[in-house]
């Protein structure tokens, strides 16, 4: 009999102590999360005329917790994952806005046309997504956001555990001095940029946890006279080749072309319509 009250105690006491490492364990489970960081990298001044100007988009994996070891997938638009948006813009860039609401531009801040983002873009050397090419398009006219799809289409940065990174380093020239100060209270005129994107954790299905990463940067730019202008007859529209005949070509000699105010411009050539 003492000895069955004794198991029946040893018993109770290996239950409690599973009950306390349970309790124990749990905040650290809990902790366990998808992760995700995003950085703009622009400029500070920049002016009016100047081309091939450097800028980058930085993805960073920042899972904890047991995801930590884990690779994230980034969310192309239209990804059919519950994690990304129903309405995801996939890796998005407003490169000129004129009021933040948070890390998003406000209806009020739109100010398109200030930059024009060459179409091509590339991972940089030595990050995850070191070589990939990347297809710049804009997505939204009213804001003039940009969207960096990872090439051949339907591929997808991967962020192989926390910790790592992808870059994606593109080309910009400025066009015209923004129509919306984005802060009066400093000297010349500032623009604010705006990116965002999702991550998911592999194997990139349905109830896997995701995490949506936002960022904001600023510029002030300065503006310059009216450039001297090369003039040429137009050629007919009817002559002209499609903007989608063309886009090939446009990747693969971009020359960003100035109006005399400097307020538009096309990155496809001049022969497009």
């Amino acid at each position: 009999m003492a000895d069955r009250k004794l198991c029946g105690r040893a018993r109770a006491s290996v239950g409690a102590l599973l009950a306390l490492l349970g309790c124990l364990t749990a905040p650290a489970l809990a902790q366990a999360a998808a992760g995700a960081t995003t950085t703009i990298t622009f400029p500070t001044d920049v002016t009016v005329g100047q081309t091939g100007l450097g800028g980058s988009i930085t993805l960073r994996n920042q899972n904890s917790g047991a995801n930590a070891g884990g690779a994230n997938v980034v969310c192309d638009a239209g990804d059919a994952v519950a994690p990304c948006m129903a309405s995801d813009t996939g890796i998005a860039l407003t490169p000129s806005c004129g009021e933040l609401a948070g890390d998003v531009c406000a209806a009020s801040g739109a100010d398109p046309g200030v930059f024009v983002i060459a179409p091509s873009a590339t991972g940089r050397s030595e990050t995850s997504c070191a070589g990939t090419a990347f297809d710049a398009e804009i997505v939204n006219a009213a804001f003039g956001t940009v969207r960096f799809t990872p090439l051949p289409v339907g591929s997808h940065v991967t962020l192989p555990a926390a910790g790592s990174s992808c870059v994606i380093d593109f080309q910009f020239s400025v066009l015209k001095v923004p129509a919306v100060d984005q802060n009066p209270a400093l000297a010349g005129i500032q623009t604010a940029q705006a990116t965002e994107h999702t991550q998911v954790v592999a194997p990139f299905g349905a109830s896997d946890p995701g995490d949506r990463a936002l960022d904001t940067s600023k510029s002030n730019v300065t503006g310059r006279g009216a450039p001297t202008m090369q003039t040429q007859a137009s050629p007919s529209t009817a002559a002209r080749p499609s903007r989608a005949t063309c886009a090939t070509a446009a990747r693969a000699s971009w020359t960003p072309t100035f109006a005399a105010s400097g307020a538009s411009t096309t990155c496809c050539p001049s022969s497009c319509r």
